[in-house]
């Protein structure tokens, strides 16, 4: 007979990492972090015999001048979604805690793939749930985006790169060559990172959070192995090597191609020639920074969010300068190379929208994200088990005009 348990921090957090349907949001750390914005965490479980069969995190937020909660199970139950009997016995659990703390509807958004599961929709109407709808990926009316895109990182790291769209490989490639170096920072390095999201925010018109909300998540996350900060620095003394390596190797190509003089030679020297000045140039810039940042200068930081088989590119920014040197394809190479040596197979961009008109803002993201030999991972959706109707008719009226107010806020901030 399935019936509620309790469980601690560390059994919760251990079902979470290692079942497949387990998220970062799950976590108890990641509770931690929402503590910030005015939630808290109550935690449900289900066994039979002794054996968990599912958990769920449940974060609450007070309406504001009202006695009301809403209650909210980010990414949804971790269960078998096959097992229409396992997340009933999870809402059951779940409804007894959300009435004691006044809520008026219970949300998931689980992180279940449409495509695995065609009947989900109307198996989660059959116990009490509904359904908001299946919008576009980024729609204002989701708390966390619908469609998000993954790569498989599963295979060795050569043919992960090999996956990645031609013109984006290449690109790979020469950042790998272009002299930059990556490496995991520590807690003392957030206020450059920050530093760094700023300059990102300015120049693409969005606001970034505060330090102490990035001190908070990496604080939370980061001892329990959840959260890494990353940095891509230009370091002159690295970069020069390997500049003049190249410049040492064209000179001598060139002098055998001129000792050859037929036309095949005659084109690969105009090649050269054409490649030389720039190759020179980055040569000067390299020295004057020698003088004027010995130490080098960072050009990009991203946060990357870890929970077993799961690796998630959460926050990410580059400066205005030394865009050439390609600083955030050696970021996503060398990120998706940690959350490999940390057991993920699946390294999670984020949320897009998709089908969207060239002048769209989020049309950007989008092509971004899908040369990475990532695949449109689309989501089930929301759905609500409403407690009490006449609240929920009131709030999520009003939830829906807050977001689509703030939506147009910020269109008229980017235009």
């Amino acid at each position: 007979m399935i019936k509620g348990v309790s469980l601690t921090n560390q059994q919760h957090d251990e079902f979470v990492i290692n079942h497949e349907h387990g998220d970062l949001l799950q976590l108890s750390d990641w509770a931690k972090t929402k503590e910030l914005t005015g939630w808290y965490a109550k935690r449900i479980a289900v066994a039979d015999e002794g054996k968990v069969l599912g958990v769920g995190q449940i974060l609450f937020k007070k309406i504001k001048k009202t006695k009301y909660t809403l209650a909210y199970v980010s990414r949804g139950f971790v269960a078998n979604y096959h097992q229409t009997y396992v997340i009933k016995a999870l809402l059951d659990e779940a409804i007894k805690v959300s009435k004691e703390e006044n809520a008026y509807c219970i949300k998931i958004d689980p992180d279940i793939e449409l495509k695995d599961h065609p009947n989900i929709i109307n198996a989660l109407e059959s116990i009490g749930f509904k359904h908001k709808g299946l919008f576009n990926g980024l729609d204002s009316r989701y708390i966390q985006p619908r469609m998000t895109m993954v790569t498989d990182i599963s295979p060795s790291m050569d043919e992960v790169i090999q996956s990645f769209d031609s013109g984006n490989r290449s690109e790979v490639r020469r950042s790998l060559k272009k002299g930059t170096m990556a490496y995991k920072g520590s807690r003392e390095d957030l206020p450059k990172f920050h530093e760094i999201m700023k300059e990102t925010g300015e120049r693409n018109v969005f606001l970034t959070r505060s330090l102490s909300y990035f001190e908070t998540i990496y604080d939370c996350m980061n001892p329990g192995g959840h959260m890494e900060v990353f940095f891509v620095k230009l370091d002159p003394n690295h970069s020069l090597k390997e500049i003049t390596k190249d410049i040492d190797a064209l000179n001598e190509e060139k002098a055998i191609l001129k000792e050859r003089n037929n036309k095949k030679s005659k084109g690969k020297l105009k090649e050269i020639d054409n490649r030389l000045p720039k190759l020179l140039k980055q040569q000067e810039e390299m020295l004057t920074m020698q003088k004027d940042h010995p130490n080098g200068v960072h050009l990009a930081g991203a946060m990357l969010g870890l929970s077993g088989h799961k690796a998630y590119y959460l926050y990410s920014g580059s400066t205005n300068d030394y865009r050439e040197y390609l600083p955030n394809h050696l970021m996503q190479v060398t990120l998706m190379e940690y959350a490999k040596s940390q057991g993920a197979t699946q390294y999670d961009f984020g949320g897009i929208s998709i089908d969207l008109d060239e002048d769209d803002p989020q049309h950007g993201l989008y092509q971004f994200k899908k040369v990475w030999g990532t695949e449109l991972s689309e989501k089930v959706g929301e759905f609500d088990y409403v407690l009490k109707p006449i609240q929920y008719a009131l709030f999520d009226k009003g939830i829906e005009v807050y977001r689509n107010t703030k939506k147009k806020l910020n269109k008229r901030k980017n235009k």
